[in-house]
């Protein structure tokens, strides 16, 4: 998928030829970058210009026979992002092609003719443009498959990424800033020059591209994450906040590739890995942003996820807040999270702490009797039957950010020498389980062959082993089944 970002002139109708004026979507907000959000992160409106997007999006495939001539999630990508464009970031205008409607002549008259035309007469402007749908390669040539393909392998009836670059390459010479998000199978394709920078500063030009994976690999849509592909679930929940990572109150490329790389591959288990590439003819000095949204990706009370719905029968309806995605949880807004690869319903904080972020009270520390006999049945959300989790299950936890499967962190933690080189601790999920304490913490798994020990997984590198039950003090965090 690629998804660029343009601030683009008010235009007149009575400019763009007949055929071409069904799709402009023009959105004359006055709140359009707001002057005081921008003043917060040292911006005016001056910083900026206008803002435009053309969306892209095939979903209907009829002649591909099978479930792959129907790609819902598609449809889905660029009906969210067209609304958020609109309501949230408060877009100028908004072109939209859909299925039949992306061709070769729509995408060459708005992005080497439209675009680039307008573009140049207001400084200072941005572009989005995006595209959703199925993507194949061949001796290492990328394709774009229209509306009319015959099968996922049919690069005669394909738009050549080369082709797409050709053209993006106009509205790149004429924006200040643009952002490319690509999201199709094999969309690391359309990538040739590393980021470079890790940091660039948002008020200066530069053009980027955020592609779903690697040129090998496939994109994929999986149901619990949401009803569109993961990588635009991912984008719209990134762009929300979650990946401002400065707490700047604006969301950068950088920020939003880093955020996507680790979300994406802890949801596909590394099936899938996001690449980032400057698509600036010399090179970027700045980078695209969108505004932080304060409320977060919001999902439906009472989704499905593996094991049982997300929300419990007990508590009322207020106590039943916002739903949200975070990797492969569900943050149900009441204290505890649900795993949807493994429906368990954790709670986020450590006993002994509380608060939204986990930041009131202390983690507090138990020997393993004390912590089976304290946590046999507590109450909590709702429910009644939380408990600590066996080993097997405190294990699904693990999280190592330098790549370690969790499989093999069982055994060896994040790496051989148990040193935090390479990966971030605490070795968990940081945004599902805030403030979490880099130490040991107890399973309810009594260790088979000397009952004097019980399992422990040690957060600070992932590794599982066994401790003395009556010795030593460790944390605690509850779990219950999900059912």
């Amino acid at each position: 998928m690629v998804l660029l970002l343009l601030c683009c002139a008010d235009l007149s109708a009575q400019e763009v030829p007949a055929q071409y004026r069904k799709y402009l979507l023009k959105n004359r907000d006055t709140r359009s970058l707001p002057e005081k959000i921008l003043n917060k992160v040292g911006l005016t409106r001056a910083d900026v210009g206008r803002s435009f997007a053309l969306l892209c999006g095939i979903s209907e495939y009829p002649n591909i026979q099978g479930k792959h001539g129907n790609l819902k999630p598609a449809a889905e990508d660029i009906q969210k992002l067209q609304a958020y464009l609109k309501q949230h970031e408060f877009f100028d205008e908004v072109v939209v092609l859909r299925d039949k409607q992306v061709t070769l002549r729509n995408l060459e008259y708005f992005l080497q003719t439209y675009f680039p035309k307008h573009l140049k007469k207001f400084p200072k402007s941005r572009f989005l443009f995006a595209y959703s749908g199925h993507g194949m390669t061949e001796n290492n040539k990328g394709y774009l498959l229209k509306s009319t393909a015959r099968s996922l392998d049919d690069k005669g009836h394909a738009i050549r990424v080369k082709v797409l670059k050709v053209y993006i390459d106009e509205v790149v010479a004429a924006a200040h800033q643009v952002l490319v998000l690509l999201n199709s199978c094999h969309s690391g394709v359309f990538l040739k020059r590393p980021y470079g920078k890790l940091s660039l500063l948002p008020k200066y030009p530069g053009a980027h591209a955020i592609t779903a994976s690697g040129p090998s690999e496939l994109a994929w849509h999986i149901k619990e994450v949401g009803s569109g592909s993961i990588f635009y679930e991912k984008l719209l929940a990134g762009i929300s906040g979650i990946a401002d990572a400065e707490k700047d109150g604006i969301v950068t490329s950088h920020e939003l590739y880093s955020y996507l790389r680790r979300e994406i591959q802890l949801v596909t288990d590394q099936g899938q890995t996001p690449q980032i590439g400057d698509i600036s003819k010399h090179g970027s000095r700045g980078e695209f942003f969108f505004l932080k949204r304060e409320t977060p990706l919001v999902q439906q009370e009472g989704v499905k996820v593996s094991g049982g719905t997300a929300m419990g029968e007990g508590g009322s309806q207020q106590e039943r807040r916002q739903e949200r995605r975070i990797g492969q949880y569900i943050d149900h807004g009441n204290g505890t999270v649900t795993d949807t690869k493994t429906g368990l319903m954790w709670k986020r904080c450590s006993e002994g702490l509380s608060g939204d972020n986990c930041e009131e009270g202390k983690a507090e520390r138990y020997n393993f009797d004390e912590a089976v006999e304290k946590f046999k049945s507590v109450k909590y959300a709702g429910y009644a039957d939380w408990r600590l989790p066996t080993v097997d299950e405190l294990r699904t936890l693990i999280y190592c950010s330098n790549g370690t499967s969790q499989q093999d962190a069982w055994d060896k933690g994040c790496n051989k020498d148990y040193s935090s080189n390479g990966f971030e601790t605490p070795t968990i999920n940081q945004q599902a389980f805030p403030n979490t304490p880099a130490w040991w913490y107890w399973s309810g798994s009594p260790y088979a062959d000397y009952l004097v020990y019980a399992w422990v997984v040690y957060f600070v590198n992932g590794f599982s082993n066994v401790d003395l039950r009556s010795y030593n003090h460790l944390a605690v965090r509850l779990v219950r089944s999900g059912q």
